[in-house]
């Protein structure tokens, strides 16, 4: 047995140490091997529960994994100078915050500024999954909140950070639904059903209870910007949009749609469903926005230099376009947390990992 292989079998046996109904093996590697196959026996049992009534909205469906855990912390990771990743002189304080395995994605800020939601990847042999991991900023800890058999993406906090918003695909199609708690994996609401189409990138107005979110049409060749209220009545739809961002004032949602060939960002009143303005140029691509603390600035990600996708600034008019990073990498997702920082994601070191910055204007 190599010793990767014993260090994974010694793991898995570590905490199966009280066994007084097993006196039937002395050994006590076989005694830990009997104690992990029986909690697989009742984890396999409990998987077999999941049962969804109706799928109505307003009904609190509780799959298995709602059942109480400890969180899951991983050890506490080093921040570690940038070597890889640049920025122009429109900001300073680079930092990496995680470097790991994993390909990681930051999706939202909490507004203590002490917790970062994270998409984090998982591929295996057989199976690909995407996890919802809380991170701590102040000691640099984890704690697993979605289980690892299903695709969860989009997370944002609930304004009261009580629960979190996320996208499972666990019905099949993708649906939006609340977490019903933020220690670990726990049961969910569900906000979206099945039946609307797949549904993606929800955010919360942070002065209503309401979601903004994409539709994706089951041939994913059509984006819907889309508003529901959290208990999943009073449904609308505005046209063609992607990844809808609240405004600090909750009046404003921008979001980006392809015109032509490329991606462009817009703003719009959703009160009204007018007042629509193309923020962004139309010879490049331009997406992912997200608002500034003060609601005075927008950044975004664009490959409009050396087609390269990087971190932008613009004021919320679309004017005074200022490039954040720079070099030969890319970014894939950001979040403006409230005391300034941009958290990011980038793939600098050949690997996803979460960077933050801290722009001039915001």
């Amino acid at each position: 047995m190599s010793s990767s292989n014993l260090n994974d079998l010694k793991y898995r046996l570590r905490d199966f140490s009280q066994a007084g109904n097993f006196g039937l093996f002395q050994s006590p590697i076989i005694l830990s091997i009997a104690l992990r196959a029986k909690e697989l026996v009742y984890s396999l049992a409990l998987g077999s529960l999941l049962a969804i009534s109706g799928c109505n909205s307003s009904i609190k469906n509780t799959a298995p994994w709602a059942d109480e855990k400890e969180p899951v912390k991983a050890k506490p990771e080093k921040a570690k100078l940038s070597i890889n990743v640049s920025v122009t002189g429109a900001a300073s304080a680079l930092r990496r915050i995680t470097s790991g395995g994993a390909s990681e994605y930051v999706t939202d800020s909490s507004d203590d500024n002490q917790w970062l939601l994270l998409e984090v990847e998982e591929v295996g042999k057989s199976f690909k999954s995407k996890i919802i991991q809380k991170f701590n900023l102040r000691n640099r800890t984890r704690v697993l909140l979605t289980p690892k058999n299903s695709i969860n993406s989009g997370g944002v906090w609930n304004t009261d950070l009580k629960s979190f918003i996320f996208t499972t695909d666990r019905l099949g199609k993708r649906t939006i639904v609340q977490s019903l708690g933020i220690s670990g994996e726990t049961g969910v609401r569900f906000i979206t059903q099945p039946s609307l189409g797949h549904a993606t990138s929800p955010d919360v107005n942070p002065k209503k209870r309401e979601v903004a979110f994409s539709v994706v049409s089951n041939n994913y060749d059509s984006r819907s910007l889309s508003i529901v209220n959290m208990d999943g009545s009073n449904l609308r739809m505005y046209g063609a949009g992607e990844s809808p961002k609240w405004s600090p004032t909750g009046k404003e949602l921008v979001f980006h749609r392809k015109v032509g060939e490329y991606y462009s960002i817009y703003a719009m009143n959703p009160a009204t469903g007018s007042d629509l303005v193309e923020l962004s140029s139309s010879d490049s691509d331009s997406f992912y926005p997200v608002w500034s603390p003060s609601g005075k600035y927008i950044a975004f990600i664009s490959n409009r230099v050396a087609g390269k996708n990087h971190l932008f600034i613009m004021s919320k008019t679309g004017q005074s376009v200022t490039q954040i990073t720079n070099g030969n990498f890319n970014v894939g997702s950001l979040t403006w947390g409230k005391k300034g920082n941009l958290y990011f994601s980038a793939n600098a070191g050949g690997n996803w990992d979460i960077w933050s910055i801290l722009p001039k204007t915001r």
